[in-house]
């Protein structure tokens, strides 16, 4: 029998599954969706890239981004919380570093090399996935 190999960016997609399950515990249930639904379309694209699957991944991006800001927007007046929020910031700058500055230069997450490249997506995962932890505990 053949073992499948599954790329890194497959595998750290479960970390969103961790989000789900706190945000579902606190009884955020709309956030709790989104990271289900994000982890649902991480799995599909990064399984199998084309523009359609590109395309509901980035829409389950942006829903998850969008909501995490209303959240955190929210959240900011009600705490002083100063270094959760410093920390929430960081997050969210060093994912926008990552793949933003990544996709001009060719470099992290968009490497040529596609072992190296994997492995920041898959780092871009982890951290945005804190930073929304994050903003549950503010």
């Amino acid at each position: 029998m053949n073992k499948k190999e599954y790329s890194s960016t497959v595998l750290s997609s479960f970390i969103f599954l961790t989000n789900a399950i706190h945000f579902y515990t606190c009884n955020d249930y709309y956030y709790a969706s989104l990271f289900l639904f994000l982890f649902i379309t991480s799995i599909i694209y990064h399984s199998n890239k084309n523009i359609y699957t590109l395309i509901i991944d980035k829409f389950a991006i942006f829903s998850v981004i969008l909501y995490g800001c209303i959240m955190f927007y929210k959240k900011c007046g009600n705490t002083n919380f100063c270094i959760t929020k410093s920390l929430i910031i960081t997050t969210f700058l060093i994912t926008m570093y990552l793949y933003f500055y990544g996709y001009i230069h060719k470099t992290y997450c968009f490497s040529k090399d596609t072992e190296t490249g994997e492995k920041y997506h898959s780092l871009l995962h982890c951290i945005s996935s804190i930073g929304h932890h994050l903003i549950m505990i503010l």
